[in-house]
């Protein structure tokens, strides 16, 4: 069978390979339409006809006036997509011609119920009539005319031949006892769990607390990072009154630079005597063959050790 589509595209013949439709460059028919998707719908032959499947457009896809998803192709059906019409066609079969225009017509009337045709001499056959009813017989119509009861009465049950006994008085249960040494037994299991809690507490506490050695080490950390604000932040307050960030990260900046910058740094004699300590911080630049030493005193702050003075060793 040969088939194709015409539109304003001109005339493309359909074959045994899919016909993919819409605005992308690697669709088999390309149409140059805003309102049409970029891959709108595909023609792919289907037994002995074509059959069209919408790839799920923005604006649907119409065949003779109605909004499909699949139709199996007929001769002359209208195809429209976006703001252009397409009509499928088959060799040897013209499309079929309408009063007011040519072309198919866009929605098909439904069909009207007709009398059957008049034979050869214009002879039209008479309706058989419709047979009548036959009458009830006499006793059946007596039957039913005795008054029996209509079934859409509302059911009334009878009166129960039973007579009505008391309701039985409820059965009072003795007070059951509570069980005291399941009650210790439980309040020693919430005992042991309490004082683990706390003890867990605690031992995280001891863990995280803060020492003159974790202080020292986090600021060598932050140094050798470029971190000087968090640097700054392992300073005492009164180390901070007399010194401003911005001029302490400009001193330490100045030092390493001219040193060829930072390649290790460590924390060593560490003591701590009350709410005091001192350690040092041996920090290794590139171009020097000896550490820069620092000798540092400490301060508790609230629980918190911070570093009070830092003197470099001539």
């Amino acid at each position: 069978m040969e088939a194709a589509l015409s539109g304003p595209f001109g005339y493309v013949p359909l074959g045994p390979n899919d016909l993919t439709i819409g605005r992308a460059p690697d669709n088999q028919l390309v149409i140059n339409d805003a309102t049409i998707s970029s891959h709108h719908l595909v023609v792919r032959l289907y037994g002995e006809g074509y059959l069209l499947m919408d790839l799920n457009s923005t604006s649907g896809t119409y065949v003779n006036g109605n909004r499909v998803t699949q139709h199996m192709l007929r001769v002359n059906d209208v195809i429209h997509l976006g703001n252009t019409d397409i009509r499928y066609e088959e060799a040897g079969v013209a499309p079929t011609v309408y009063v007011g225009g040519q072309g198919p017509a866009p929605v098909y009337a439904p069909t009207e119920k007709v009398s059957p045709p008049a034979d050869a001499r214009g002879y039209m056959p008479p309706v058989p009539p419709v047979p009548p009813v036959p009458p009830v017989p006499p006793g059946v119509q007596d039957y039913y005319q005795q008054g029996v009861p209509s079934y859409n009465q509302p059911f009334v049950a009878p009166a129960p031949p039973y007579p009505d006994y008391p309701a039985a008085a409820p059965v009072a249960m003795p007070p059951q006892k509570k069980s005291r040494r399941t009650l210790w037994v439980v309040l020693g299991i919430v005992g042991i769990v309490l004082l683990f809690a706390c003890a867990g507490c605690g031992i995280l506490a001891y863990i995280g607390r803060s020492t003159p050695t974790r202080t020292l080490t986090t600021f060598c950390t932050d140094v050798q990072n470029a971190n000087y604000q968090d640097a700054y932040q392992q300073l005492s307050t009164g180390y901070q009154n007399n010194k401003s960030q911005s001029a302490f990260t400009s001193a330490l900046s100045q030092l390493i630079n001219a040193g060829g910058g930072i390649s290790n740094c460590t924390v060593g004699n560490v003591t701590e005597s009350g709410s005091t300590g001192s350690g040092v911080i041996m920090m290794q630049l590139k171009s020097l063959p000896q550490p820069v030493v620092f000798n540092t005193a400490l301060v508790d702050e609230g629980g918190t050790w911070k570093i009070d003075q830092l003197t470099v060793v001539q």
